[in-house]
């Protein structure tokens, strides 16, 4: 099975001026290496960074993933980044989608690579944060970690302008359909 990811750093932090692929996720692994390393324990082949904001950091850092560069960043929104990087992925591939800044706990990767589904979303039942998601007649936080099975890639690969899709947000583009 082929399987590619796709990691959202475009948008400036929340928070601070520093890229968010530069944040410490412990004593001395910053996030950026803690999701390749998590990746490569999955067998994920193919890693896309979408950048934009302070996208001299990548460069600077050597990171070794393919980068996707989102000129318009301060324009648009994460769902518009997932969609670039998408283009360069396989059609028969199965995605994994993170927010850059998203960590959680190392056991939730392979959880959700042996979950068999089309889409796979992860949510915090804190609901201390802006991006909400509905499920049921329940509200999560979205965590901005997703899986997609190849059959949703073809279909989004095959079906969508992701000019229409500037201004959506990464769950809003799971649930557009």
């Amino acid at each position: 099975m082929i399987s590619s990811s796709i990691l959202l750093y475009a948008n400036k932090p929340h928070t601070g001026v520093d890229n968010i692929a530069s944040n410490l996720v412990s004593h001395s692994i910053c996030s950026i290496d803690w999701y390749l390393s998590n990746m490569k324990a999955i067998r994920v082949s193919d890693v896309y960074s979408v950048i934009g904001y302070d996208k001299e950091y990548f460069y600077k850092k050597n990171i070794t993933t393919s980068l996707v560069i989102n000129d318009e960043w301060h324009k648009t929104k994460s769902g518009y980044s997932f969609l670039l990087a998408l283009d360069n992925i396989d059609i028969n591939s199965v995605v994994y989608v993170c927010y850059g800044d998203s960590v959680f706990r190392n056991n939730i990767f392979s959880s959700v690579q042996s979950i068999d589904a089309d889409i796979v979303v992860t949510v915090d039942t804190k609901k201390d944060d802006v991006e909400l998601i509905q499920l049921e007649k329940n509200i999560f936080e979205f965590t901005g970690f997703v899986k997609m099975s190849k059959s949703v890639v073809q279909y989004i690969k095959n079906n969508w302008n992701k000019e229409q899709y500037r201004k959506f947000t990464l769950s809003e583009i799971i649930f557009v359909n």
